[in-house]
């Protein structure tokens, strides 16, 4: 899962802020590269559900993959509940609702999805994209709703501070 020996767990807040028993949205979440001359294929992606939101201190359940400063690899550190600050550019796509027993496979699913080596073209949409198939044959998502979901997403334009 490109965890390394040395590597540090981010903090998981699920012990403070469980995931509800109840049906919650589910949404790909888009953070638009900031790259030069990035295209959609650099933004981020991420599938994450909102555990609690007070007052706007929202703390979100989040499956992704990232890759660590100092570290040419990619980890999936499995699913993590934390504070969320959503800026103006993150674009959150709803993609469907499910209970907290699909939940639970979703996570089970995104925790033993395998990442590979950073090679120049696979990324963070490819393993999303691969956990979406997977969730799909298990029966807990449509691809319907995968596809209406990605279609948006590949439609999100990367932020340059300059022209790009």
């Amino acid at each position: 899962m490109g965890i390394e020996a040395g590597m540090w767990r981010p903090p998981d807040m699920s012990w403070m802020f469980p995931d509800p028993d109840q049906c919650l949205d589910i949404h790909l979440v888009v953070t638009p590269s900031v790259v030069e001359g990035a295209t959609p294929r650099f933004n981020h992606w991420a599938l994450n559900w909102t555990v609690r939101d007070i007052d706007g201190i929202i703390e979100i359940r989040r499956v992704h993959i990232v890759r660590e400063i100092g570290h040419d690899h990619l980890t999936n550190w499995g699913p993590l509940t934390g504070a969320t600050e959503r800026t103006p550019q993150m674009v959150l796509i709803l993609v469907c609702q499910l209970t907290l027993a699909e939940r639970k496979i979703l996570e089970h699913i995104a925790q033993n999805t395998e990442v590979m080596v950073p090679n120049g073209e696979w990324n963070c949409q490819d393993w999303l994209l691969t956990v979406f198939e997977k969730a799909i044959e298990a029966g807990i998502m449509k691809k319907a709703d995968i596809d209406r979901a990605t279609r948006r997403a590949y439609g999100v334009m990367p932020i340059c501070e300059r022209p790009c």
